[in-house]
């Protein structure tokens, strides 16, 4: 099939012998050097080159002005703030919540013409019908009404401040250079088409048009006889229900003839075309660039160079992956659209900080270890500290602190002489200067240009973030906002060849041009076409009455891109991730449901739709294993059960798994405990220890029970791991419960001590949080056990040994009927206390015994006790029972060199 601007290429070269005299506009510029290659394909001697612009520069040098950036629109939109609104203007912190719905209203009303006035009065009498019949507006209803009243008045003093600088917003440039409905004058454009030495216009390749583009369209065919070229197909052109083809039909409508031709008779590509169309589904973005990774793998069996090959990408989030999925063989492959500076190595470093300093704002001036850690491992970070000090060291010492925040000091006192980046700033431009020419001195040090073009986009970002800033303090978060918003307006470009090798494309870069193997990746419903979350100021029926864009036909246009990029490729890849967690996630997208229906009544098109089969990698499962005692693996048990010995809870977890017991207690590795920002169980289980420890330790001495102290003692221990102020958030509402947890059970506790009940009278406390140790010679071997009790106390007629837990058990869990019970992993917390009683009975000459646990969750509960044989008591015969019959058998089963630590779910293969 031809392409499409292989043809527009050959009409253009019949009826223009002089090529450079002709004039071609296009709607983006991506397609500016494929259509010279077609030209040059076409041409079999040299020839001088037609001129060629995106439709923007032709309006730009029509109206003899430039777009103001998105940034200097806001800075200019916030100055007229100030002068409309006066002393009621707001502070930047609050005009940046609404400004930029502000302003894309303010641009799309420009672009096609609607008079802001008449919609802004039409807005105010439409919110005054909303208070009408009340008795007393809010407030908030009140200043939505007096926002409605000024903004005419800002938006016409927000356009002379542009037109004093020579700015305009790009609707405003296409309306003063091709004014609907008329459109340029012939004066005008003739006065342009002499400046540009051109004798013939050409418009190629458009789709929805703006009213100025439609102006333009018009004026140029009436005036100097332009000729436009439209890319349609006759499946969704003539079907008047099919979204993809309503923005043709509107210039069927509204274009005259001459301009129309192509779309009166348009080819019916679909229809007789031979194409393969293959939906792949798999999971998670991951999912779908390893399946974009294999289909190409696949494709270069045939297509070694992946000519004429091109992945297109809806969602820009999976260009790094994808471009890591790339097969290593393959040698050119061209990226053109920009990769997000915001998704580089060189922004994330610095938004590390922006959210340190943010978060010492909002905390009350401490950092919270999450971020402080993040901003020490961070390679640009690293490359930005001064000091001397190595901050992977920092960051092991700041997991080390098990702290959740760190003041100021503390951070500056770890990280030495150096980090003036982490200093407490109380004002953001010694901020920004210290950052930018920490940056600047980084970015003269880089060789890689990988590296080094995303760190100078960052650098350009904050020195224009440095010019901007108003005279008003900003808070961090605010700052952090207005960087990310410099820096997305400078993506990452590439740089390659656009015809050699496959091609990477965002969907609308793909307009105009062909390729013969397409791969479209993710083709999901919310991106393709993408969610109605624009926001705007102005509702549904007042852009309809005035002509406004709306959801649906934004849809209706990403509708086209889609199906135009489809009908002249052979190979079509569509790529669904099928992930199902989330509403509407896994769901693929309406066009593909929709093209599956249409197309399969061609006789050409084949259609196929299957799920991927990732191969998993089977080395890199994690496999049940053991490991034999060897010589090395017994010298090291019996160091350490003579030196650190072993405690109840490490003889449940040999019982439950002997693997995870030989990697935690005979090779000392555990796993990283997690400093959390939010108060884990862990922590409101040391806490409460720390409150019962002062309690009882306080009633031991006085024997007064202080109650008045619960507060404090929860204070303190909650600063422990969460030093500074913390007055929002979630955070409060743990501090609460953990208050609330605290003060019940010692509420409770104290009723029952003052009221003599749950213990056998006359008792004391004997110990609080003790521990308690012995040796046993097992095989001639000392073996320790120890326990720390959380308290010991003596009854009239016994001991008794208090376990407290802050979670949950079942009181069967503490049953038993026979000694051998004990080995069992459902008795793991019978075996504990067990261990509990006859570690006391080694301390205490008489008896007899009992151990039981405290559930400080539920406060009115009394002590859940061992029960032996429907017994609560434990005779020390019994005691010389468990040592003799369980804590012997395990230990010498422990240095048993024919028996090997097994996981759990080990299985020995057969022969």
């Amino acid at each position: 099939m031809e392409a499409f601007l292989d043809r527009v290429a050959r009409e253009i070269l019949a009826e223009s012998p002089q090529l450079h005299r002709s004039g071609i506009i296009l709607p983006s510029r991506r397609a500016q050097r494929a259509i010279r290659q077609a030209f040059q394909n076409q041409l079999k001697n040299p020839a001088l080159s037609p001129a060629i612009w995106p439709v923007e520069t032709v309006m730009q040098e029509l109206a003899q002005r430039e777009p103001a950036r998105p940034m200097d629109q806001l800075m200019v939109l916030f100055a007229a703030h100030e002068e409309v609104f006066q002393s009621r203007s707001q502070p930047l912190e609050e005009f940046l919540r609404w400004a930029p719905t502000v302003l894309r209203d303010f641009g799309e009303m420009d672009r096609h013409g609607v008079n802001a006035s008449e919609v802004y009065t039409e807005m105010r009498e439409i919110e005054a019908l909303s208070l009408w019949g009340l008795d007393e507006p809010t407030e908030l209803m009140t200043r939505r009404l007096d926002l409605w009243k000024q903004l005419p008045a800002l938006y016409t003093r927000y356009h002379e401040r542009l037109e004093a600088k020579g700015w305009s917003t790009p609707g405003g440039v296409f309306q003063k250079a091709s004014p609907a409905p008329d459109g340029p004058s012939e004066s005008a454009l003739h006065a342009w088409m002499q400046k540009s030495e051109i004798d013939r216009l050409y418009f190629v390749g458009f789709n929805a048009l703006t009213p100025s583009e439609k102006a333009l369209l018009i004026s140029a065919h009436r005036h100097v006889g332009a000729r436009a070229f439209w890319d349609a197909d006759a499946h969704y052109v003539l079907a008047e229900a099919h979204e993809a083809g309503w923005a043709m039909r509107e210039n069927l409508k509204g274009l005259p003839d001459g301009l129309t031709e192509d779309l009166r008779h348009p080819p019916a590509w679909y229809a007789t075309s031979q194409t393969t169309f293959t939906v792949l589904r798999a999971n998670r973005s991951v999912g779908v660039t390893k399946a974009m990774g294999t289909v190409l793998e696949e494709l270069t069996r045939s297509n070694p160079t992946l000519h004429r090959t091109a992945v297109v990408l809806a969602d820009e989030a999976l260009l790094i992956p994808t471009l890591q999925a790339l097969p290593t063989q393959l040698e050119e492959a061209n990226v053109t659209m920009g990769m997000p500076l915001t998704s580089t190595a060189a922004f994330a470093g610095l938004d590390a900080f922006f959210q340190l300093h943010e978060a010492r704002e909002l905390s009350g001036g401490t950092y919270p270890y999450r971020l402080l850690q993040a901003s020490c491992i961070h390679p640009v970070c690293q490359a930005l500290y001064e000091g001397a000090h190595a901050l992977p060291k920092a960051a092991e010492e700041l997991r080390r602190g098990k702290r959740a925040h760190w003041t100021v000091d503390q951070a500056c006192e770890l990280l030495g002489e150096g980090a003036h980046l982490w200093q407490a700033y109380t004002d953001a431009r010694p901020f920004l200067a210290d950052l930018s020419v920490a940056l600047r001195c980084y970015v003269d040090d880089l060789r890689s240009a990988w590296e080094a073009e995303p760190a100078r986009l960052c650098l350009n970002a904050l020195e224009s973030l440095r010019t901007w800033m108003p005279d008003q303090a900003l808070s961090f978060g605010s700052l952090r906002r207005l960087f990310k918003q410099f820096a997305q307006e400078s993506p990452v470009n590439f740089y390659g060849e656009p015809f050699q090798g496959l091609q990477v494309l965002g969907l609308l870069e793909t307009r105009n041009l062909d390729f013969d193997t397409l791969i479209l990746a993710p083709v999901n419903e919310g991106i393709l076409p993408k969610g109605r979350n624009d926001a705007s100021f102005l509702p549904f029926d007042v852009r309809r009455a005035y002509g406004m864009p709306l959801p649906q036909e934004r849809e209706a246009i990403m509708a086209y891109h889609f199906y135009r990029l489809c009908q002249r490729a052979k190979r079509v890849f569509f790529l669904v991730n099928g992930e199902s967690d989330g509403m509407g996630k896994g769901e693929p997208s309406r066009f593909l449901a929709q093209m599956a229906i249409e197309l399969q009544r061609y006789p050409g098109i084949r259609w196929e739709d299957r799920s991927v089969q990732l191969a998993l990698d089977s080395s890199r499962l994690t496999q049940p294993w053991k490991i034999e005692k060897t010589p090395q693996v017994l010298q090291r048990l019996l160091f350490q059960l003579g030196d650190r010995g072993l405690s109840p809870s490490t003889l449940s977890t040999y019982l439950n798994d002997p693997a995870e017991f030989y990697v935690r207690f005979v090779l000392g590795i555990r796993e990283e405990e997690a400093v959390e920002e939010r108060m884990a169980a862990n922590i409101r289980g040391k806490v409460l220890h720390d409150v019962h420890e002062m309690l009882f330790k306080h009633f031991q001495k006085e024997q007064v029970w202080a109650l008045d102290r619960v507060y404090d003692a929860v204070e303190a221990g909650i600063q422990k791991h969460f030093p500074g102020p913390r007055k929002t958030g979630p955070f409060v509402i743990e501090r609460n419960v953990l208050h609330k947890m605290a003060l019940d059970w010692a509420t409770a506790e104290g009723n029952r001590i003052v009221n003599d009940e749950d213990r056998d009278s006359p008792w004391h406390i004997h110990l609080v949080e003790e521990k308690l140790e012995t040796f046993l010679v097992i095989n001639d071997e000392h073996v320790k056990v120890q326990g720390r009790a959380d308290r010991i106390e003596a009854w009239n007629n016994g001991w008794a040994v208090v376990d407290l837990k802050s979670g949950g058990f079942q009181k069967s869990e503490l049953s038993v009927s026979t000694l051998e019970d004990l080995r069992k992993p459902s008795k793991g917390k019978a075996l504990q206390l067990f261990t509990y009683a006859w570690l006391l009975s080694k301390y205490q000459a008489g008896g007899p015994f009992r151990a039981g646990i405290h559930a400080m969750r539920k406060p009115q509960d009394a002590v859940a006790w061992l029960s032996f044989q429907r017994s609560e008591w434990i005779e020390r015969e019994t005691l010389d029972a468990f040592e003799h019959d369980v804590l012997g058998p395990i230990i010498a089963e422990m240095l048993d060199t024919s028996i090997p630590f097994r996981a759990a779910d080990f299985e020995e293969e057969e022969g």
